[in-house]
């Protein structure tokens, strides 16, 4: 899909420029490892950016820029793994399957999962490019998935398939109602080159297997006849509806020829694949692939380590709850029936606590039961210090106050406080972050979001923030050059004041002057 390298593109490019990439293949010896496609790659960069570049390529080259992986360079991320190099992994690992499909229909489940997986990663990658609405790669996935594909779009896939592995039928074969097709792309070859013309002793390779098959049953098959089997050793790495996905090691003990492999391979796979007993899924097809690791390479003058951090710093916040949904709603009442005048809140470990004008407003999430502590002065912010004492400081002076909630009084009485090195404050819609001295590190203000009231901190130098004017709540990425509108009208917020942040829950409260309460799972 056209979509992977333009996603891919769009990530790198910021990494290293593609005129400054050009420079560094001149004089390379790389260049003569490339074909004949990839030297008219390398020619485009400056005429043409990186818009003539494939993820293959891409990949091949730009690797080395990139935070790495959890968990490294052959494998799939897992699910909690969300960092950009991770992003990068999952687009390049499953471009490569997509392309390396010997048909090109997509079973249901299938279809399914591996949209929801790219949608998610299309989230992340709007945000760390501050996609506007009408232009993000959601958007575009979304539109990809709720339309039919036509043909001439169906040819454009089994084009670029022939172009990246270029893939070939090796073995077939048909038994108990089933048939084995084993198809063998340009990278699996090479892999097999390796071991019959130069000696190469071991040879990783992926074997990708679709069809109406139970993915756990085979993966369980193939782990158990590594037990017996001397040529061949594999293990799961991903379990899709309806396809496998395993890394093959190959020994190259007594191969003498390709068609000795083939032999060999395909007898493995009956033995896994084809069922003795009676066949679940009569005058089925499982296809077989078998394609190479990443072919990377590594350029004569590799980024320095100060480029790498410089990169790591842009790249920081990636990540940063991406995923946020409405965990529960509900309205506050004051103890005696009258009027709420709410200005900030904070989150213990079973209560929450808002400021009101006469005094603090306890809600113990246990027993859904409201309690009150009144206080002398009109307190304006509050902050939790443990799971039973909250810091409470006032519109009237510059004390801070710490307050028992199981005593209901004042224990003592402070001048400062300091939250991990940062000072975060708003004023005249401008959100302002200082170091401990009052000097200015960043500061953000937007025309569309002026009147910018509470702010709380994730703890990492990002900042959340409520504005009265655009009834929303803002997540601003240190620095202050990057944020997303997080909640809105369309949350059912309306003009915000106190908030938040639980980092040990990764819950955000959200109150307004009325009472009326939003508690956000921010992940």
């Amino acid at each position: 899909m056209d979509i992977f390298p333009k996603i891919t593109r769009d990530l790198v490019h910021d990494i290293i420029n593609p005129t400054e990439l050009f420079h560094l293949l001149q004089n390379s010896y790389i260049r003569n490892t490339f074909t004949e496609r990839e030297n008219n790659m390398v020619e485009s960069l400056v005429s043409n950016g990186y818009n003539e570049c494939d993820v293959d390529f891409i990949y091949k080259i730009v690797w080395q820029y990139l935070p790495k992986p959890r968990c490294g360079w052959q494998t799939f991320p897992e699910n909690s793994d969300l960092s950009v190099g991770d992003d990068l992994q999952r687009i390049y690992l499953r471009s490569k399957l997509f392309y390396s499909r010997p048909r090109v229909e997509i079973l249901g489940e299938e279809f399914a999962a591996w949209f929801k997986e790219f949608k998610d990663v299309a989230k992340r990658i709007d945000i760390f490019l501050h996609k506007q609405a009408d232009e993000t790669y959601l958007c575009k996935i979304s539109n990809i998935e709720s339309n039919k594909f036509d043909e001439s779009y169906i040819e454009t896939c089994i084009e670029k398939a022939r172009q990246i592995e270029n893939m070939q039928v090796g073995r077939t074969c048909r038994s108990n109602e089933t048939s084995i097709n084993l198809y063998i792309g340009r990278s699996g070859r090479k892999c097999i080159d390796r071991i019959i013309k130069e000696g190469s002793k071991v040879e990783m390779m992926n074997l990708i297997v679709t069809g109406e098959i139970k993915g756990n049953e085979v993966g369980e098959k193939f782990l158990r006849v590594n037990s017996s089997e001397n040529l061949f050793q594999t293990e799961i790495e991903d379990i899709q509806p309806n396809r496998i996905v395993l890394i093959m090691k190959v020994k190259a003990q007594t191969l003498q020829s390709k068609d000795q492999f083939m032999e060999k391979m395909l007898k493995l796979l009956v033995k896994v694949l084809i069922p003795k007993e009676e066949n679940q899924f009569p005058n089925s097809t499982i296809d077989t692939v078998i394609i190479g690791f990443a072919d990377r390479i590594t350029l004569e003058n590799p980024p320095s380590q100060e480029e790498l951090v410089k990169y790591a710093q842009r790249a920081e916040g990636y990540n940063l709850f991406l995923s946020v949904s409405l965990n529960r709603k509900f309205d506050l009442k004051s103890q005696d029936d009258g009027y709420l005048d709410l200005s900030d809140c904070t989150i213990l470990s079973t209560k929450m606590v808002f400021t009101d004008s006469k005094g603090l407003l306890i809600y113990d999430t246990t027993i859904d039961a409201t309690d009150y502590i009144p206080l002398s002065e009109k307190p304006r912010y509050v902050t939790e210090i443990d799971n039973e004492t909250v810091a409470v400081s006032s519109d009237w002076d510059w004390d801070i106050r710490i307050i028992s909630l199981t005593t209901k009084e004042v224990s003592r009485t402070i001048q400062t406080s300091v939250n991990h090195g940062k000072l975060f404050y708003t004023a005249e819609s401008i959100l302002y972050c200082c170091d401990l001295n009052g000097k200015i590190q960043w500061q953000f203000s937007d025309d569309k979001h002026s009147c910018l009231l509470g702010v709380t901190s994730d703890g990492n130098g990002n900042a959340f923030v409520s504005c009265l004017s655009a009834h929303a709540v803002l997540l601003v990425l240190s620095g202050g050059k990057k944020y997303r509108e997080i909640l809105n009208r369309s949350s059912g917020l309306t003009l915000p004041r106190g908030i938040h942040f639980a980092k040990h829950d990764n819950l955000l409260l959200v109150c307004n002057k009325t009472g009326k309460v939003s508690i956000v799972d921010a992940r």
